[in-house]
């Protein structure tokens, strides 16, 4: 049923065509966003559905293909007009098995042995609703503390000027060293030429940026990729304003703010203190060598 292509016997056009048409569409699975962000990927096709979800793969074992999550992607899902059924889920992970010796995937469907991770995402709508009193006590009182401090949100920081930001406060963000900095600052200028994304950037009075935010937004869904908090920042809770300003600004888009989870529990503290709604997905893991 399912049919693996590599990437060079996947057309470029036609496979984004299907995308904006299927069910569920989100920028980290075009075939730019993959061409960027994955060591290497190919897509297994299931032609009677006309089905097919992409799958990122690296050869850092011997030589043997391991499958892997891609870079600055949460999860996949399958392809298509149609919501998959447990057929569908069931057949493509018998493909994906018998393709690849060993791997992970995350997915919003469970298969048995599973770990359960959980999403974190926000109604704007919400917002315009209820405004601050959506959010927790702690976060309400931190954003009250930060309408007395001066901010200017810049919505136009350029690649350029983070990574000049991020080579004199790079120290302080251990997570850049499983980065790959060269492929970051590719997906940033193609996000924002593509008009996908930006980067959000709040300054202090004397213009000083103080933090960072990068997002994407597919028209109906904005997602957090990822964001750098300088020391001064910290002290001025700056990233707080970020986020509050971020909601504000979107409340009455009918779009949703997805913050993706986060497995540090200070960083998901801080996203529930917004007050998403908690959406399980599923990480499962095989190896036929054990």
């Amino acid at each position: 049923m399912w049919e693996w292509k590599s990437r060079k016997q996947i057309n470029t056009v036609e496979w984004n065509e299907v995308l904006q048409e299927s069910f569920e569409s989100k920028i980290e699975w075009y075939s730019e966003y993959l061409d960027i962000s994955c060591d290497h990927w190919g897509a297994f096709f299931n032609k009677q559905n006309n089905q097919r979800i992409p799958v990122a793969y690296n050869r850092k074992y011997f030589g043997l293909a391991k499958v892997y999550r891609q870079d600055f992607c949460q999860q996949l899902n399958i392809i298509g007009r149609n919501i998959p059924s447990e057929s569908d889920w069931m057949s493509w992970k018998s493909a994906l098995e018998k393709r690849f010796y060993f791997g992970a995937v995350q997915t919003p469907f469970f298969f048995e042995g599973a770990k359960e991770r959980t999403n974190l995402i926000l109604d704007l709508d919400s917002y315009t609703q209820n405004g601050i009193n959506g959010f927790s006590s702690h976060h309400k009182r931190s954003i009250e503390k930060t309408t007395s401090s001066y901010f200017y949100f810049d919505y136009s920081v350029s690649v350029d000027e983070l990574k000049s930001w991020l080579d004199i406060h790079a120290k302080k963000f251990s997570y850049l060293k499983e980065f790959n900095l060269i492929r970051f600052k590719r997906l940033l200028n193609w996000l924002i030429s593509n008009g996908s994304g930006w980067l959000l950037g709040v300054r202090s009075a004397d213009h000083e940026l103080l933090c960072i935010g990068v997002f994407t937004d597919d028209g109906s869904r904005i997602s957090y990729l990822i964001s750098f908090n300088s020391e001064a920042g910290k002290k001025q809770k700056a990233m707080y304003a970020l986020f509050d300003q971020l909601i504000k600004k979107y409340s009455a888009t009918h779009k949703i703010l997805d913050f993706e989870g986060s497995d540090i529990p200070g960083v998901r503290r801080f996203f529930e203190g917004f007050g998403p709604a908690r959406i399980p997905y599923y990480e499962h893991s095989w190896s036929l060598f054990s």
